[in-house]
């Protein structure tokens, strides 16, 4: 809908939305051709390892959700118990949602974006996938910079109106790329990159330092760049499992 839109009226008036028709007839006409788009979708191997990697980070917050809510929360060992988590039964280091969540717990007010674990919201369960398609999302923004063609390479843009969008771009504040064109290889620099980095040298158990050798490394590489729906939709059970046993526990207090 947003082709459609008066972006000079939008400019002068950022409350007004003018499609030049009214919206929920804009939007009965470009359903079916969008509901047709997506049906070619749903069986592209691409798009389904988008979606296995999305219920791995669906996962991975429920597993926030646990640590948070099953001791005084503590950032440090919030941290440390995701790396051990993303390591030895997610099967992958997914760096860019963990240094989100980082960003978001660290300091003395929790981002907004991550209030309904840390609030322990009633539709909690419900919002964490939304949560986890946003952060895929951005992840797959991430990704697309490493296209390239003719030695040209894309800056990845989005446009959106979600205040929650909004709230996790905060999270997330790029200071620089830099493209491998021959590796097709990318590495982003955020402003929090350095203090990042040590904390997670900081937060890695003895565990998690027994397993640094470049065989293993290799191994959860190719690991994450093989991940499989089902076996993501049997962790994101499991742990909705543990989330729910956990529940029923008195609360701790939380900050």
């Amino acid at each position: 809908m947003l082709d459609y839109l008066n972006w000079k009226a939008f400019r002068n008036d950022p409350s007004r939305f003018d499609f030049g028709v009214p919206a929920h007839s804009l939007r009965a006409s470009l359903q079916a051709d969008a509901e047709k788009f997506l049906t070619s979708e749903y069986a592209s191997p691409l798009v389904l390892h988008h979606e296995a990697k999305s219920l791995g980070i669906q996962a991975l917050l429920l597993r926030f959700a646990t640590l948070w809510h099953g001791a005084k929360p503590d950032a440090k060992r919030i941290l440390t118990g995701l790396i051990e988590f993303s390591l030895f039964e997610l099967g992958f280091l997914p760096v860019i949602e963990l240094s989100l969540i980082w960003s978001g717990i660290a300091h003395e007010y929790v981002a907004p974006f991550f209030s309904p674990i840390t609030g322990r919201s009633a539709k909690m369960l419900k919002e964490i996938r939304r949560m986890a398609y946003d952060m895929t999302h951005l992840w797959l923004m991430e990704q697309t910079a490493r296209l390239s063609r003719f030695g040209s390479f894309f800056i990845p843009h989005f446009v959106s109106i979600d205040a929650r969008w909004h709230e996790l771009l905060r999270l997330n504040p790029v200071r620089s790329m830099l493209i491998d064109d021959t590796r097709k290889s990318i590495l982003f620099a955020r402003a929090h990159e350095a203090d990042f980095q040590l904390v997670c040298n900081e937060c890695e158990s003895e565990r998690v330092r027994a397993g640094r050798s470049l065989e293993r490394i290799a191994a959860k590489r190719a690991a994450a760049s093989s991940i499989d729906v089902e076996s993501m939709q049997k962790l994101v059970a499991a742990e909705e499992r543990i989330w729910r046993k956990r529940s029923k526990r008195p609360r701790a207090p939380s900050r």
